[in-house]
Parts: C-alpha cells; sequence; structure tokens
C-alpha cells in the first residue's frame, strides 16, 4: 500500500470516529428527543402561617407544553400521606395521588396546550406531631429526556 493511500485512510478513520461520538452527544440516558417541553412558570407555593384545625389547602400549578412535540405527564407521586394531588387537563381530571398511590394515570398535552396540577395538603392529617414547618413535594414524571421530572415544593408552618 501507498503512503498516500494509508494517510488518506487513517484521516477517513479518525473523522468518521469523531462523527460517531459527536452523534452520541446530546442524548440524555438513551431516551429520544420528543420535541416536548414542560414549562410550568412557577414550583413553589408558600401557604405562610396556617392553623392545624383550618381546614384543607389547596395549590394549583400550570405546566404548558411549549414545545413541538406531544408531553406526557405521569407517575405522580407526594412527599408524604398528608398530601395529595391531582392533574388537570381540559375536563378530565385524574383521580388523587399520594404518597403511596400507584399512578397509572397519563395527560397528553399537545403543543401550546396547558395542564394544571391541583395539590391538597391537610394540616391537621398529623395531629398536634405536624406541627411548625411543613415541607412537601409533589413529583410528576414527563417524557421531556432534559427534564424526566418536575419538582414541585410547598410549605407552611401549622400553628395550633
Amino acid at each position: 500500500m501507498s503512503r498516500n493511500f494509508l494517510i488518506a485512510l487513517a484521516i477517513f478513520a479518525s473523522t468518521g470516529a469523531v462523527g460517531l461520538f459527536a452523534a452520541g452527544q446530546g442524548t440524555t440516558t438513551g431516551r429520544v428527543a420528543t420535541g416536548a417541553i414542560a414549562n410550568s412558570p412557577a414550583t413553589f407555593h408558600d401557604w405562610g402561617e396556617v392553623q392545624i384545625g383550618g381546614g384543607t389547602l389547596r395549590a394549583e400549578f400550570e405546566i404548558e407544553n411549549t414545545g413541538t412535540g406531544l408531553l406526557l405527564l405521569r407517575d405522580i407521586t407526594t412527599s408524604c400521606m398528608c398530601t395529595t394531588a391531582r392533574l388537570r387537563l381540559g375536563d378530565v381530571v385524574s383521580p388523587a395521588f399520594g404518597m403511596h398511590t400507584k399512578s397509572d394515570f397519563a395527560a397528553s398535552v399537545s403543543p401550546g396546550e396547558k395542564a394544571f396540577l391541583e395539590i391538597e395538603f391537610d394540616p391537621s392529617y398529623h395531629g398536634m406531631s405536624g406541627l411548625g414547618s411543613v415541607q412537601r413535594q409533589v413529583l410528576l414524571g414527563t417524557n421531556e429526556p432534559s427534564q424526566e421530572t418536575l419538582n414541585f415544593l410547598l410549605t407552611a408552618f401549622v400553628r395550633n
């Protein structure tokens, strides 16, 4: 083989290897890009000071699909049994999901469409042991590779 042929072969092989390496960049845990983008303008809510016997507290978070593909919202879980969450998309409302509830509900949010995460917190659920500063989380799974889980944080200070 000629020296020029070997040099050309080496350049071609290294360029192909770089191309294959670059093609694999930008992927997230092997998931395929969906075009979906989950956009929530707020992920935090503070109820402030609340009375233990003041009744159930509610908060709502908007989730908009600002992408070009279908956004799937699923796997709703909460960090405590005193907190439940529902997903609302148009007229469809999911069952209430909590800490130990298996979430088999999924909502398909079209581009430009909004879904709403409705959260309820019962400050009296734990009785007197639930007094003081409280932090709760609600997790919501998505099919967006760069944001597979949305995390919503809620706080309160429960008084007797």
